[in-house]
């Protein structure tokens, strides 16, 4: 099961499991578990347009590429406007494979940000997650 810090690769049903989105694997960043309810924030490549205009997300930190820090491979957005919960088994077979975790300085600043703004809560269905994500029980 992952923990804190650790950093997995999944499709997620938002905003539901129809959408575009939910048929992408996208990074998340485990910040919280308790038990075996997990808190994710999303890790999309950076792309302008997601701070201007359409997507407006606004409370996000841009993390440069680095594995002393990071698995990304290029410039990356870390949503802290959203904060995706899910009750579920995520095994470690889907954590990142250049790096399965990020630096303690990076969580803590991603905890900061989530502190700092008032980030919209999904709950998950697990159902859904394990019929995106066929390994996770």
């Amino acid at each position: 099961m992952i923990e804190e810090r650790e950093v997995v690769r999944l499709k997620i049903p938002y905003p539901d499991i129809q959408s575009d989105l939910a048929k992408a694997v996208h990074m998340y960043i485990c910040v919280k578990k308790v038990h075996s309810t997990k808190r994710l924030v999303k890790c999309q490549s950076m792309k302008l347009k997601n701070i201007i205009g359409g997507a407006g997300i606004s409370n996000y930190i841009i993390e440069n590429a680095d594995s002393n820090r990071n698995p990304f491979a290029h410039t990356t957005l870390i949503d802290c406007d959203k904060l995706f919960s899910v009750d579920a088994l995520i095994p470690r077979t889907l954590l990142t494979e250049s790096r399965p975790d990020i630096a303690p300085e990076l969580f803590q600043a991603i905890l900061s940000k989530l502190a700092d703004g008032v980030p919209s809560k999904h709950k998950l269905s697990k159902t859904e997650l394990e019929y995106l994500n066929p390994k996770i029980d």
